[in-house]
């Protein structure tokens, strides 16, 4: 299959299987923007990003916050909207709290990010505060100080308890006794503050969220001794593609078009935004992609954006695009993918061992056709 790309875009394409077991192609196209400041055009960076292959954390895997997901998955039936960046106290005066908020079209999310700040107990052992939040002027947000974690204290036979909302994060301990002095959770909603380590508080960040946390978990469906002995290794039948979203459900869309306009407050540098608050609109979101079959004619699709990944901390922003085509248990179903308009006049050059029926040689490329 030949991948030809008339665009500066990253894009590939991988198979994946269906709920039903049928192999299905999934071909993804991912633009890097420029963050425009002080009423600039949203133009695509120079340097494109690649199209991100595996999951990645801010530390060791499982036990650190998720970073970056891997762009490939069969559906998200919703759109992700994501950020990954840091909160900056008003003018780059230090501060002990500082209010953040991102809206996209419809979405807005809004919470308050804290400097560090530790459990207090008092001489029998009991959690009775917290101390102040010690001043900054920039807190990078993410699950490793949203409210969760694992708890704490003298070794038990048992396993030791996760908040399976976040067990990565910080502040959670149901044997209260032992929180003394452990980091409080930095981030938390205006309408339900953090008191208690064994309280039940929604984890704050913008990032994804891990596949095996609760919010996710939900989804996967079941793998029972049934799925075992009669669907392995395909998608149980209860399996709901809302699994595939990795952002919170607060942070999720109907559908990104273009147009929609980004608002973010207290999340870019003072320098950037000296009021704190910078605000875009997203550009057009049109993208059309091209298969050619074996035989028959080619067939036009217009590609879904499902993941908008902000990050301030960078200056840019990313666009995801999407197409799923069952290819009916044929692999070799389509000789060639084209990623967005033909220019005029452009004539394709298929390699010979793809018009021969060959097995994929240039998957997840970023060629251009010749001329």
């Amino acid at each position: 299959m030949n991948l030809i790309n008339h665009t500066s875009m990253a894009a590939g394409y991988t198979t994946i299987h269906n709920q039903a077991g049928s192999e299905c192609l999934v071909v993804v196209v991912k633009a890097t923007y420029r963050l425009p400041y002080g009423g600039e055009a949203v133009e695509l960076m120079q340097e494109q990003l690649a199209v991100t292959l595996a999951d990645t954390a801010t530390g060791e895997p499982g036990l650190s916050a998720p970073e970056y997901e891997c762009d490939y998955c069969l559906e998200k039936p919703r759109v992700d909207i994501l950020l990954l960046g840091s909160a900056y106290a008003p003018k780059g005066i230090p501060a002990r709290e500082v209010p953040v908020g991102l809206r996209v079209g419809t979405m807005t999310k809004a919470f308050k990010v804290y400097g560090k700040r530790y459990w207090k107990a008092h001489l029998l052992g009991a959690v009775v505060g917290m101390t102040k939040p010690e001043p900054f002027t920039k807190q990078t947000i993410s699950y490793d100080i949203a409210y969760g974690g694992t708890e704490t204290g003298p070794k038990r036979e048992r396993k030791r308890l996760a908040y399976a909302r976040n067990p990565v994060g910080c502040g959670y301990n149901p044997h209260t006794s032992f929180a003394d002095g452990l980091p409080v959770a930095q981030t938390e909603s205006p309408t339900d503050p953090v008191t208690s380590p064994a309280g039940s508080y929604a984890p704050m960040a913008f990032g994804p969220l891990g596949r095996n946390w609760a919010q996710r978990a939900r989804y996967a469906g079941t793998y029972d001794a049934h799925w075992q002995d009669n669907v392995f290794p395909f998608l149980p039948e209860d399996f709901d593609a809302r699994f595939f979203q990795s952002a919170p459900e607060d942070q999720q869309l109907p559908e990104i078009v273009g147009g929609e306009l980004v608002i973010l407050a207290n999340l870019t540098h003072p320098a950037l935004t000296p009021s704190g608050r910078l605000q875009f609109h997203l550009p057009d979101l049109n993208m059309n992609i091209t298969l050619t079959p074996k035989e028959g004619v080619a067939e036009q699709i217009a590609a879904r954006a499902d993941t908008l990944l902000i990050e301030p901390d960078n200056q840019r922003f990313t666009i995801v695009w999407r197409i799923t085509k069952d290819l009916h248990n044929d692999i070799l179903r389509y000789k060639a993918i084209e990623i967005g308009e033909r220019p005029k006049g452009h004539v394709i050059r298929i390699p010979l061992e793809v018009l021969l029926g060959e097995l994929p040689s240039q998957r997840g490329s970023n060629l251009t056709g010749g001329a």
